[in-house]
C-alpha cells in the first residue's frame, strides 16, 4: 500500500509539471547563444567541388540550443562571402555582403556577389533573425570550389592509348611526372576519363568515388570530376596516374555494342599559391601510356585482372613493357559539365555465409541479400592461379549451382564473371574497378585442389544519396516490405535510375516517377533527379520523350505517354519536396 501511495503522489506531481509546461508561454530567446545556423550547403551539397553556376544556390538550417525555442522562424538573413577565411568578416568580405534581407527563405538562395574565378574557393557564412528580432551569431564558415566554366579554362587536350595498346584491349594506363614547387595553398584536379576512370596521385587513389563519371548522352553532355588533391601532393617530383575503363562510353559487347569510341582522357591540375600565382599540369602529348593489369572489362560481362602485371606508376615499365607516347584524340562532342549530385561509392559490406561446395571445386557463397555491387576477394594461391567469380540472384534448387537466368543471359548473351589471376607470395585482396553486378550468390572456381576456398564479402555500391527519412512500425511484415523497397531503390541508383541492376541497367522513363516520391521520403534526391531530368531533355529527339535515357539503346524511339510523363513528374517532385523554384522554371518548357 505504501508503494502504491508513493507512486500516486509521484504521478500527480508529474501531471502538474506537465500541465504547467503546456499552459506556460514559450521562453523568448535569450540572445545569440540560443539561436544557431547550421547545415550550410551550396547547390544542395556540403563543401562541394566543381561548382559551375556563376550564381549557385545556397541553403542553411535554423537550430535552437534549447527546446523552449519551439515555433522558431526566420524573418531575415545576411550572407557574407570572401576569397579567404581571414577576409570573411563584416568589414572585409571581398566577394559579397548581402546586407540584411527580409525573408523567411533559407533554401536555394541565389549567390549575388562578385563572380568567383574558375578553379577557386569561395568561403561563406550566414546570420539570421527570428520572429522576435533576435539575431543569431554567425554560422561556422563553409565553402565551395568552382569548376572550369568555359572550354578555354581547360587548356588541355584529349589523349588516348596508341593503336598497339588499343589492340590489346583492357584498361589503358596514363601517367605524367612533374615537379611541384613548395608553398601551395590548394591543389585541384579536373578529370574527364571516359568511360570510367580511376585517378591516382603518387600511387594513391584521389578519393573514394567509383564508376566515375556517371553515364550521359555523350554527344551532348559529358561529366567531368573535380578533386581536391592538396594532401596527396609533395614538394618536388609527383606522378599523376589515370586508368581508363570502358564503362558506358565504350560498351562494345552487349545489345550489339553501343560504343561512342575508345577510352579518352582530358585532365587539368592546378596548384594555387597564396600570392595568387598558379601552376598547371594538363593532358597533352607529353603524357605516357601503357597496358595495365586490367586485361578486359565490360559493364555487363565483368572484369579480368592479372595481378602479375604489377601497377607501379613510377616504374619505367608497366606489365613488363616500357611506357609509350600517347596519341592526341578527338573527344566527345558534348559540353563538359561537373555533376551537382553525389557520386557512386562503395557504401557498405555484406558478410558471406560459409561457402558450400556444390560440385567438385565449385564453391557457392551466399551474401544473404540481393544487392548491387561486387565481391571483394581475399586469397592465398600460387602465381598464375586463375580464380573465377560468377554472379547470379538465384541458385538451382536441385543442383545448388548458380542459375544465371535472372541476370538476363538470354538477352545480353554474356554472364557476369570477374576473374582474378594471382601474383602469388601471400595474401592478396582484390575487387573490380570498372564493372558491377546485381546478385546474391557468387560461384567461385579455380581454387587449387586441397586449398581452403578464398574469403569473399559483398561490397554494396550505389550513388551515395544522403538518407532523409525512414520507416518503422510494430508490424514486422510492413518493416520487411519497406526494407525490401529501399534495397530495390538503392540497387538501381548508379548515376541514373535503372530498371534492374542484374540485366538491363537502363534508364527506363516509366520506372523513375513510379518510385519518385518513395525515393524522396527516404533519401535526398534533389541533385540526382536534377541530373536525370537533364538526361531526359538532352536525349529527347522526337515528338515525345524516348523509352530509355541516356544511351544508344532505342534512345531515338518515342515512348508512350505514361513513360514520357517522367519529364513532368520528376520536376514536380523536386518542387514539392525541395522547393527549388528555379529548377522548376528551367524544366517547364519540357514539361509543357
Amino acid at each position: 500500500m505504501l508503494l502504491i501511495f508513493h507512486y500516486r503522489c509521484m504521478l500527480r506531481v508529474f501531471c502538474c509539471l506537465a500541465l504547467v509546461a503546456l499552459v506556460s508561454p514559450p521562453a523568448v530567446a535569450k540572445g545569440q547563444g540560443d539561436l544557431l545556423v547550421s547545415g550550410l550547403r551550396c547547390e544542395g551539397r556540403a563543401a562541394p567541388l566543381g561548382i559551375e553556376p556563376l550564381q549557385p544556390k545556397l541553403s542553411w538550417r535554423l537550430d535552437a540550443r534549447t527546446v523552449a525555442l519551439r515555433g522558431l522562424r526566420q524573418t531575415a538573413y545576411r550572407v557574407l562571402a570572401a576569397t579567404t577565411p581571414e577576409r570573411l568578416t563584416e568589414r572585409n568580405a571581398d566577394l559579397w555582403d548581402s546586407a540584411r534581407v527580409k525573408s523567411d527563405a533559407s533554401a536555394w538562395i541565389p549567390y549575388g556577389g562578385r563572380p568567383v574565378p574558375p578553379a577557386s574557393r569561395c568561403w561563406w557564412k550566414v546570420q539570421v533573425w527570428d520572429q522576435n528580432g533576435r539575431s543569431s551569431g554567425w554560422s561556422s564558415p563553409a565553402h565551395w570550389d568552382t569548376g572550369l566554366y568555359r572550354e578555354a579554362d581547360w587548356a588541355a587536350q584529349w589523349i588516348g592509348a596508341p593503336v598497339a595498346l588499343e589492340r590489346e584491349g583492357g584498361a589503358p594506363c596514363f601517367r605524367k611526372s612533374f615537379t611541384l614547387r613548395p608553398g601551395w595553398r590548394t591543389v585541384r584536379a579536373f578529370v574527364c576519363g571516359l568511360g570510367y576512370h580511376e585517378f591516382t596521385v603518387n600511387g594513391r587513389k584521389a578519393d573514394s568515388r567509383v564508376l566515375e563519371p556517371a553515364q550521359t548522352e555523350y554527344p551532348k553532355r559529358v561529366l567531368y570530376s573535380a578533386y581536391d588533391v592538396t594532401d596527396l601532393m609533395k614538394v618536388g617530383d609527383n606522378v599523376l596516374g589515370v586508368m581508363l575503363g570502358n564503362g558506358w562510353y565504350h560498351q562494345d559487347r552487349v545489345w550489339g555494342g553501343m560504343s561512342y569510341g575508345p577510352p579518352v582522357l582530358r585532365l587539368r591540375l592546378e596548384a594555387e599559391y597564396p600570392a595568387g600565382s598558379r601552376q598547371a599540369v594538363v593532358s597533352d602529348s607529353s603524357w605516357q601510356a601503357a597496358a595495365g593489369p586490367v586485361t578486359s572489362n565490360n559493364i555487363y560481362a565483368g572484369e579480368t585482372y592479372d595481378a602479375r602485371r604489377r601497377l607501379d606508376w613510377n616504374s619505367a615499365t608497366l606489365a613488363g613493357k616500357p611506357w609509350s607516347a600517347v596519341i592526341l584524340m578527338q573527344g566527345p562532342a558534348g559540353t563538359l559539365m561537373c555533376p551537382a549530385f553525389p557520386p557512386i561509392r562503395a557504401v557498405g559490406t555484406l558478410p558471406s555465409a560459409e561457402p558450400r561446395e556444390a560440385a567438385s571445386g565449385v564453391f557457392v557463397y551466399d551474401m544473404r541479400q540481393n544487392f548491387a555491387g561486387w565481391a571483394r576477394l581475399k586469397v592465398r594461391a600460387p602465381a598464375g592461379t586463375t580464380i573465377k567469380m560468377r554472379f547470379a540472384e538465384t541458385v538451382d534448387p536441385k543442383t545448388g549451382l548458380l542459375n544465371t537466368a535472372s541476370t538476363g543471359v538470354f538477352a545480353t548473351q554474356v554472364e557476369q564473371i570477374d576473374t582474378y589471376i594471382c601474383r602469388g607470395g601471400g595474401l592478396e585482396t582484390w575487387e573490380p574497378r570498372f564493372t558491377y553486378h546485381g546478385f546474391r550468390y557468387v560461384e567461385v572456381t579455380g581454387v587449387p585442389a586441397g586449398s581452403r576456398p578464398p574469403a569473399l564479402e559483398g561490397i554494396v555500391v550505389h550513388t551515395d544519396v544522403e538518407p532523409a527519412g525512414g520507416f518503422a512500425c510494430s508490424d514486422p511484415m510492413l518493416n520487411r516490405i519497406h526494407k525490401a523497397a529501399v534495397w530495390t531503390l538503392v540497387s538501381n541508383l548508379h548515376g541514373l535510375p535503372t530498371d534492374c541492376p542484374a540485366r538491363e541497367r537502363c534508364g527506363w522513363l516509366g520506372d523513375s516517377p513510379a518510385a519518385g516520391e518513395m525515393a524522396a521520403l527516404n533519401f535526398d534526391m534533389s541533385g540526382f533527379w536534377s541530373k536525370y531530368i537533364d538526361d531526359i531533355t538532352t536525349g529527347w529527339v522526337s515528338d515525345l520523350p524516348p523509352h530509355v535515357v541516356p544511351g544508344k539503346r532505342i534512345a531515338v524511339t518515342s515512348g508512350p505517354i505514361d513513360w514520357g510523363v517522367a519529364v513532368v513528374m520528376l520536376p514536380w517532385f523536386r518542387w514539392i519536396y525541395y522547393g527549388d523554384r528555379a529548377e522548376l522554371e528551367h524544366s517547364y518548357p519540357a514539361m509543357r
